[in-house]
């Protein structure tokens, strides 16, 4: 693929990316901190080994992205769109991604945790061997989604929609799933103990 933008090797602080057109961009071994990316384009790009800490990647488009390495750590996330994007080792942490779209996703071998995922749209993501921690993730469209050796603690799925979507092999312990729209959920070889409705689903 060629890059229309590359970026490589550099620490950035409090920079003012709002509203760029950084489309097919490769970015390798970048760190922004509190730098502002609100409605930024970054659609079909590439990041590795990349860091945004406390950053506000409000209505960022990711679109079609690969991640890679990459830490996304204390920043906003609201209205981002990450539809079709590839998670290889990547971290979200503490993070508030309310009304975020992660749309046909696939996350595997990295950490979801202390997140803010409230309204998202998760439709038909997969999560393989990810961590997934003390996540409020309520409201949420969630059908087809597929979770497969995960390590699911402490997370709110009350009132998502989780219709036709698969739990595999995992680790699932004080999680709630209170009023979800669970119509032909599949459990299956899953450990640990739900807060509420575990039994249903054992």
């Amino acid at each position: 693929m060629n890059f229309e933008n590359i970026l490589k090797n550099e620490k950035i602080v409090n920079k003012n990316y709002s509203s760029k057109i950084l489309t097919f961009s490769y970015l390798i071994n970048m760190t922004f901190v509190k730098c502002d990316f609100e409605k930024t384009f970054f659609r079909e790009s590439s990041f590795d080994k990349c860091i945004f800490e406390d950053c506000k990647i409000k209505n960022t488009n990711f679109e079609a992205s690969k991640l890679k390495d990459t830490k996304i750590i204390n920043s906003n996330l609201e209205y981002a769109d990450f539809r079709g994007c590839e998670f290889d080792a990547v971290n979200f942490i503490n993070n508030s991604g309310n009304y975020s779209k992660f749309r046909n996703s696939y996350f595997k071998n990295g950490d979801l945790s202390k997140n803010q995922f409230n309204n998202v749209d998760f439709n038909r993501v997969i999560y393989e061997n990810m961590k997934l921690e003390d996540n409020s993730m309520q409201n949420c469209k969630m059908f087809m989604s597929f979770f497969a050796e995960c390590n699911i603690n402490n997370v709110v799925f009350d009132n998502s929609n989780l219709f036709l979507s698969k739990f595999i092999n995992n680790n699932i312990s004080k999680t709630s799933m209170k009023k979800v729209k669970d119509v032909c959920i599949l459990f299956k070889n899953n450990k640990g103990q739900f807060l509420d409705n575990w039994d249903k689903y054992a």
